[in-house]
C-alpha cells in the first residue's frame, strides 16, 4: 500500500519508485479505477491538497472461487467501492432502529477483498437491501447462492435482552436471514461461525409477462452480526437440458 499527499495548492504530478517489483497493476483505493506499473514506476496527478491510496498485490494468490458463468447479479463480491464503505448495486429501505447498518467490510471476506456486513441490533428491526434488477422468464427457475459468516460473540443472549418475556427467556432466537427473488419465492437461513454456501431455487410462475425484471432482496431480521459474499443468481443449469 503507498500513500501520496499533496501538500500544495495546486494539482501536481506525482512520480513513485518502488523498489523489488517489475510490471504490475495498483489499484486506486476509492477511485474505482487501475494505473500501470512500470518496473516500479507510478505516474499519477494529485489535485490540490489531495491525497490517493496505491494497493499493489505483491503475492497474488489464485481465487479458489469466483463468479458463476452467466451470473445475473452486479458486483457480486461487493468489490467496487466508488462508495466508501457502502455497496455501489443495490437500495437500502431503513428498518425500525437507527442501530441497523449496512457497510463493506475488508476485514472478513470469502473471496476477493470486501464482503457485506449487516448489523440488526434487535429482532424484526433489520435493513433491507434490495439489489440492482435482473431480468427473468416466465416458467423459469433460478438458482440463488450467498456465502454468509455470523459471530456469535456479537450475539446478545436472551438474558441481555430487556424484555421479559419468559419464552424468549426460555429460548435464544435464531439469528435467520432472509432471501427473495421480488414476490416470486422467499427463503431462510441462519449463518453459522465460518463461511458457509446457501442455496435456494425461484421459479417463475407461467401466468406471468413473458419477460420482466425484478430485485433480488435481502434482509436479517434476526438480532445479530453477520457477513454475506458471492451474491448470484443464476438460470437453474439443469433446466437448460430440456
Amino acid at each position: 500500500m503507498i500513500l501520496v499527499v499533496n501538500k500544495a495548492n495546486e494539482p501536481q504530478r506525482a512520480d513513485i519508485r518502488i523498489t523489488g517489483i517489475g510490471n504490475a497493476t495498483a489499484k486506486v483505493i476509492f477511485e474505482n479505477r487501475n494505473v500501470t506499473v512500470n518496473w516500479g514506476h507510478i505516474s499519477d496527478i494529485l489535485s490540490a491538497y489531495g491525497s490517493q491510496v496505491y494497493m499493489i498485490d505483491m503475492n497474488k494468490i489464485k481465487e479458489g472461487i469466483g463468479p458463476w458463468p452467466n451470473n445475473l447479479t452486479k458486483d457480486p463480491g461487493f468489490e467496487d467501492i466508488s462508495s466508501i464503505g457502502i455497496p455501489a448495486t443495490c437500495y437500502a429501505r431503513p428498518g425500525g432502529d437507527r442501530g441497523a447498518t449496512f457497510f463493506l467490510d475488508s476485514r472478513e471476506h470469502f473471496e476477493g477483498n470486501h464482503s457485506l456486513r449487516i448489523v440488526t441490533p434487535k429482532d424484526s428491526n433489520s435493513i433491507t437491501l434490495r439489489f440492482f434488477p435482473v431480468k427473468v422468464s416466465t416458467g423459469s427457475s433460478y438458482m440463488i447462492s450467498i456465502w454468509a459468516k455470523a459471530d456469535p460473540e456479537q450475539k446478545l443472549s436472551a438474558s441481555d435482552s430487556t424484555e421479559k418475556s419468559v419464552s424468549i427467556e426460555k429460548h435464544v432466537r435464531p439469528q435467520f436471514v432472509e432471501i427473495s427473488l421480488g414476490e416470486f419465492g422467499k427463503a431462510r437461513f441462519v449463518p453459522q461461525k465460518v463461511w458457509k454456501q446457501f442455496v435456494t431455487f425461484v421459479t417463475i410462475p407461467a401466468d406471468t409477462i413473458p419477460s420482466k425484471k425484478t430485485n433480488l432482496i435481502l434482509n436479517m431480521p434476526g438480532q445479530g452480526v453477520a457477513w454475506f459474499d458471492m451474491l448470484q443468481v443464476i438460470e437453474d443449469p439443469l433446466q437448460r437440458g430440456k
